[in-house]
């Protein structure tokens, strides 16, 4: 039994060697720590441009003008031109490689479209402005996109000043108030550019109030050049239906270029009745409350007229509000006329809306203004109301006529 006892002792002591030994063993046999890896660097060409703006200086309207900058990959792998895109319409550029056919512009869509520069290669960037329109000093921006592992995105600045092929003097010819029955004249100056310039005739729509006369050619000076003008008197005779229009002045030349140029033409025809205060103020009240006002309707030239009737234009959109009027005759000779009338308006406060905005027809017997009218205007008051509190009745309107 002892014996035995020994053995089994024995064979434990052993397994716990081999134990300790496996376990020593194991740790001796952990693999080192590696290194990170590295990714290898992309392959990347890298362009060069010579410049990264261009000045086109002064160009005329209609003439286009052109521009190149030139670049080159001065690194080991090719560069893709991805997208080439303009802020205006009036600008194009396209990408263009030396020694090759190749010649776009680059869309970002379509891979067709792109255009690769080879490792040592070069190019240009051709740069097209069309000044049509445009006027003055200009500032524009062509933005290229390649796959360039760095400044893959470059801004081009393109500046250019526009003067006109023909220039107008004035820009816009306006006559503004002149009273009926009585004229006015201005001057037009056409200038052009080319040697032998001359505008040849000029005409407009409304030519039974619109006279044009041709004054004749001669030369002018502007800044520091010697340019060829033609002049146009034309005289605006005051007719019509008063208040404010406009016309256009179609000037030919025999510049091929611009054959035709176009003025814009407005007057406005003053009438012999004018109303004090020119705008009819209505008293402020609240919702339901009386409200009145008056003006004057006078003749300019101090003449006698009679007002016959005063009413309110009918609105589009909405009911017309009750007003009425009162027509009187400021000192009268013995047939009823008078150089100036006093018109009075009687309503109500609406309590639906802020404010009242009506037209008050004014029916005289002064040639050409047999009816006029004249802006009434008032603002209703808000109360603050209780929560159960009725919305008052309109009152009805007291004085005066329809």
């Amino acid at each position: 039994m002892r014996r035995n006892m020994g053995r089994a002792l024995g064979v434990a002591f052993g397994l716990a060697l081999v134990s300790v030994s496996g376990l020593a063993m194991g740790q001796d046999s952990a693999p080192a720590a590696q290194p990170p890896v590295t990714e290898p660097a992309a392959k990347s060409g890298t362009l060069v441009f010579e410049q990264d703006a261009v000045d086109l200086g002064t160009v005329i309207q209609n003439e286009v003008k052109q521009a190149r900058i030139k670049f080159k990959n001065t690194g080991a792998f090719p560069v893709k031109f991805q997208n080439v895109k303009k802020d205006c319409g009036c600008t194009e550029a396209k990408i263009k490689i030396d020694g090759t056919d190749k010649i776009g512009e680059p869309a970002e869509h379509d891979q067709n479209t792109w255009i690769e520069v080879p490792a040592g290669g070069s190019g240009e960037l051709e740069i097209t402005y069309d000044p049509k329109g445009k006027v003055g000093a200009q500032s524009k921006r062509i933005t290229v996109t390649t796959d360039e592992a760095e400044n893959a995105v470059r801004s081009i600045g393109v500046t250019v000043l526009v003067e006109q092929n023909i220039m107008l003097e004035p820009t816009v010819l306006n006559f503004g108030s002149v009273e009926r029955g009585t004229s006015k004249t201005l001057r037009v100056t056409v200038v052009g550019r080319t040697a032998d310039f001359a505008a040849t005739d000029a005409t407009v729509t409304l030519s039974e109030l619109l006279q044009i006369k041709k004054v004749g050619d001669r030369e002018v000076t502007r800044g520091d050049k010697k340019l060829r003008a033609t002049e146009f008197d034309v005289t605006f005779t005051a007719g019509g239906k008063t208040g404010r229009s406009q016309d256009v002045m179609n000037i030919r030349t025999n510049d091929a270029r611009e054959p035709m140029k176009q003025l814009s033409v407005t007057f406005l025809v003053q009438g012999l009745l004018a109303s004090e205060p020119s705008i009819l103020s209505l008293s402020t009240a609240k919702p339901g409350e009386d409200m009145k006002g008056e003006f004057i309707l006078k003749h300019r030239k101090d003449q006698v007229f009679k007002v016959t009737k005063a009413e309110t234009a009918s609105l589009a959109g909405g009911p017309t509000p009750e007003v009425k009027y009162e027509v009187e005759a400021i000192e009268p000779d013995a047939n009823g006329a008078a150089k100036k009338w006093r018109i009075k308006a009687f309503t109500v406060a609406p309590i639906d809306r802020p404010s009242l905005n009506v037209n008050v027809k004014i029916t005289t017997d002064v040639p050409g203004e047999e009816m006029i009218q004249v802006r009434a205007y008032g603002v209703v008051r808000r109360v603050q109301a209780a929560a159960d509190a009725p919305a008052p009745a309109p009152a009805a309107v007291s004085g005066g006529s329809k």
